[in-house]
C-alpha cells in the first residue's frame, strides 16, 4: 500500500486520538518547535516507539505537498480510518426508527468531485450532529488526507456511504417518508420548507443533496427531490459555495434542536 500523510496539528491530533499510532508510522516534525501541541504529540509518539523524523519547514512541506502543515505530517502505510459503509447500510439506516429529539440529517453529494469541498462538507456535519455523508461510486472525491485535513479530522469520526447511485438512494429516502432536499437556486426558501417540514423532519429525519458547482443538481437526482430548497443571498454573487450553502442548509435545519 503507498504510504498517505496527513498534515496540520489539528488533522493529525484527530486522527491519533481516533488510532492511536500505528507501529508503522513515522511522525515528523519541525526542528526546534516549542509549540505545546506539537510537543504534545512528539511525547506520545516517543512513547508508541514510532519513527520520529526531526525536519525543517522546507522539508515537511516537500512530504506534505503544500505549505499548510504548521509544523507537523504523520505518514501512514496502513488505513486512515476513513473506510465507507456500503449501499446496504445506507439502506437500513434511512429505514431505521428516529430514537434521538434531534433529526437525523444525511447529506448527498451528487458530482461533487473536490475532496477540499467535501471535507468542508463533513466538517459541517460533525458540527451538527448530523447522521453521515453519503457519496456515489463515480463522480465522487477520493477518500484521503486532503478531504482529512479539510474536514479538520472529522472525516474519519462520521459514517460515510458509498452508493451506486445517487437518484435511486434519494427515491429510496423518500419512499420512507424521509423529505429529500435539493440545493437549487431556483427552489423555495430554505425557511419556508423547514418550517413547513418541521414536524416530519424531527420523525423521520431529513436528506439534503447538494450538486456540483458548476452544474448544479442532475436531472435524475432533481426528479427524485421532494423539495428544491435555496439559500437566499444578494445578487452581488451568483452562487455559494457548494460546502457553504450546505453548511448554511444544515444550520438552518437543526438549529431549533439545539437552541
Amino acid at each position: 500500500m503507498n504510504p498517505e500523510v496527513v498534515y496540520g496539528i489539528h488533522p493529525v491530533i484527530s486522527l491519533l486520538e481516533e488510532t492511536g499510532f500505528f507501529p508503522a508510522d513515522e511522525i515528523f516534525i519541525q526542528k526546534n518547535s516549542t509549540n505545546p501541541r506539537l510537543v504534545n504529540v512528539l511525547h506520545k509518539a516517543k512513547k508508541s516507539e514510532v519513527k520520529i523524523r526531526y525536519a525543517t519547514y522546507t522539508e515537511i512541506t516537500r512530504i506534505a505537498g503544500n505549505d499548510s502543515h504548521q509544523g507537523i505530517a504523520l505518514r501512514r502505510t496502513e488505513s486512515l480510518g476513513m473506510e465507507p459503509e456500503d449501499e446496504e447500510a445506507a439502506y437500513a439506516f434511512a429505514a431505521s426508527e428516529n430514537d434521538v429529539d434531534f433529526p437525523r440529517i444525511f447529506v448527498a453529494l451528487d458530482k461533487v468531485t473536490d475532496p477540499r469541498n467535501a471535507g468542508a462538507v463533513a466538517r459541517s456535519l460533525g458540527a451538527f450532529a448530523s447522521a453521515g455523508l453519503i457519496l456515489g461510486e463515480k463522480n465522487a472525491p477520493p477518500l484521503g488526507p486532503t478531504m482529512l485535513k479539510t474536514s479538520a479530522g472529522v472525516i474519519s469520526r462520521i459514517r460515510i456511504f458509498r452508493v451506486a447511485s445517487i437518484w435511486k438512494i434519494a427515491a429510496y429516502f423518500r419512499a420512507q417518508g424521509i423529505p429529500v432536499l435539493g440545493l437549487d437556486i431556483r427552489g423555495e426558501n430554505i425557511k419556508d420548507v423547514e418550517k413547513n417540514l418541521h414536524s416530519r423532519i424531527l420523525e423521520n429525519g431529513v436528506l439534503i443533496i447538494a450538486g456540483s458547482e458548476e452544474k448544479g443538481l442532475s436531472r435524475e437526482v432533481r426528479a427524485q427531490c421532494s423539495h428544491l430548497i435555496r439559500i437566499p443571498h444578494t445578487p452581488l454573487t451568483e452562487s455559494l459555495n457548494v460546502s457553504v450553502a450546505v453548511s448554511i442548509a444544515l444550520y438552518e435545519i437543526s438549529r431549533e434542536y439545539f437552541s
